[in-house]
């Protein structure tokens, strides 16, 4: 059988089979080339594996890190709500008893107001009494004076 264009085939006597042709043989350099490019390869390739497995485990570390902050962040939030909560109750009774103690001052303020009213009034006419005797009086011993000088008048008179 003729071979064909490109492909090396040996025929034997006793069968019509494409035996194929043997490898061919590298020179030693090539060899030695192809063995260092290997190497190099397989070199990078595990630097590679390795910066891949630091920078997930940097990620890790970095995703941690930001899951115990944020359950921090959570943790003053919610203890933030529960102090808002307790100053809004200390609000509610604080408010309570201020409107209630000013409803007693209001009260004690009313009494001590109707108090000072009937002191004044009994004062007003304690005064009034007072003003009407000093008038008596001052009349009285305006009438006495007055007859005072009319006696002593009467008695220069009859003296003459």
């Amino acid at each position: 059988m003729p071979s064909q264009a490109g492909t090396f085939e040996r025929v034997t006597a006793h069968s019509d089979v494409a035996v194929p042709p043997p490898p061919a043989r590298l020179s030693w350099v090539s060899s030695i080339s192809i063995t260092f490019l290997v190497i190099l390869a397989a070199l990078f390739c595990i630097s590679g594996i390795l910066q891949a497995s630091r920078k997930m485990r940097n990620s890790h570390d970095y995703h941690l890190a930001l899951k115990a902050r944020i359950d921090t962040f959570e943790a003053s939030i919610a203890e933030s709500h529960e102090k808002v909560h307790r100053l809004e109750e200390d609000y509610a009774i604080w408010n309570e008893y201020v409107s209630k103690l000013a409803e007693e001052d209001e009260a004690n303020a009313l009494t001590q107001l109707e108090a000072i009213q009937q002191e004044v009034q009994k004062w007003q006419q304690d005064m009034k009494a007072d003003l009407l005797e000093f008038r008596q009086a001052l009349s009285l011993d305006s009438i006495e004076t007055a007859l005072a000088a009319l006696r002593v008048n009467n008695t220069k008179q009859t003296k003459d």
